[in-house]
């Protein structure tokens, strides 16, 4: 799936405790800001918010005293609230094209994706260069499935410095989905060539490669991966989906097995493992496999349908069709 590049917002951590804060005793607004920033770059989030309400009081129209509320409560992931302060600040200060991407980020959290549309376009109509504004506008136009409108959004963030990689890579992703595996491939390529320290794009070059039947080329591609990542789980999932493609079951369940093994709360990596276990008859293994990935996915339908291959195999023509029947439930129409 494509990738959202994110505003510089602060990770979600536990607020650290700090000293007594010496701002209020400052009157000075440039000084209190800073020092409001660099409360919240610490950890120290009431502090920060303290500090941002204490300025607010001082001049109750400092947009960037409301935006850095709104960037506090986008940290902690109260976007109802992140989106009324970054809002407020936007009307106070609408000029300010960076004030807008983090209330675009609140919005697409809240599932509101036309909102969030709007302001990544208000925000290029500020500052046309502005890559990551372009880079996001792409992914969620490709989230509402507008995949022209998507294309052309990551074109011009490839065209502006900052985040070719990122840009070229979701735009590999759309041109997939359109059917364009030449333009995939080639935009794959130049991701991993800009970023040669991520394998992500190599691995989903290995999986187009793989869909155009050149199959000795997309296994060299997930060999280097795991050859430069055994710690990936993706890496060996996808070097167990070529392996098996070729019917190397064996190697195809050594690799789905390191998978699970690096990723067990990965539903897709016990299913993997479970389709190359039944190939090679081992068929309570294999039903294990498909139970967990069912544990962790419940709606995983051709979980549910290995289920009842393999209970049909063992002789359990009730559990097969109780299976089947669910399978059938959770098929898209």
């Amino acid at each position: 799936m494509a990738h959202l590049v994110r505003e510089p917002t602060l990770a979600p951590r536990t607020p650290v405790a700090g000293p007594s804060p010496s701002y209020r005793l400052m009157s000075n607004i440039a000084e209190l800001f800073e020092t409001a920033v660099g409360l919240q770059r610490s950890g120290q989030w009431q502090q920060a918010a303290e500090a941002f309400r204490h300025l607010l009081a001082i001049d109750p129209r400092h947009a960037p005293a409301m935006h850095g509320l709104g960037l506090l409560a986008l940290s902690a992931r109260d976007f109802p609230r992140a989106v009324a302060h970054l809002q407020q600040a936007v009307e106070w200060e609408p000029a300010r094209a960076e004030f807008l991407a983090p209330l675009a980020e609140a919005h697409r959290h809240l599932g509101q994706i036309a909102e969030a549309i709007a302001c990544y376009v208000k925000a290029i109509a500020l500052q046309p260069g502005y890559a990551e504004a372009h880079c996001n506008l792409g992914t969620l136009y490709q989230t509402q499935g507008n995949l022209s409108a998507a294309a052309e959004s990551y074109r011009r963030a490839i065209a502006l410095p900052g985040i070719q990689p990122l840009a070229h890579h979701n735009l590999a992703i759309v041109l997939q989905l359109q059917g364009d595996l030449d333009g995939a491939v080639a935009h794959f390529t130049e991701a991993a060539r800009l970023n040669p320290g991520a394998i992500e794009s190599r691995l989903a070059l290995g999986y187009v490669l793989k869909a155009q039947g050149k199959h000795a080329a997309a296994r060299a591609f997930f060999e280097q991966a795991v050859d430069e990542r055994p710690d990936s789980a993706a890496a060996h999932g996808g070097l167990g989906y070529t392996l098996q493609s070729e019917g190397r079951f064996r190697e195809a369940a050594n690799h789905y097995q390191q998978a699970v093994q690096l990723a067990p709360g990965s539903a897709v990596a016990h299913y993997n493992l479970g389709t190359a276990l039944r190939n090679l008859d081992r068929l309570s293994a294999a039903l294990a496999r498909f139970q967990e990935c069912l544990r962790l996915d419940p709606a995983h339908v051709r979980a549910w349908i290995g289920t009842a291959g393999v209970q049909l195999e063992l002789g359990r023509p009730d559990e097969a069709t109780s299976a089947a029947r669910r399978a059938v439930d959770l098929a898209p129409a």
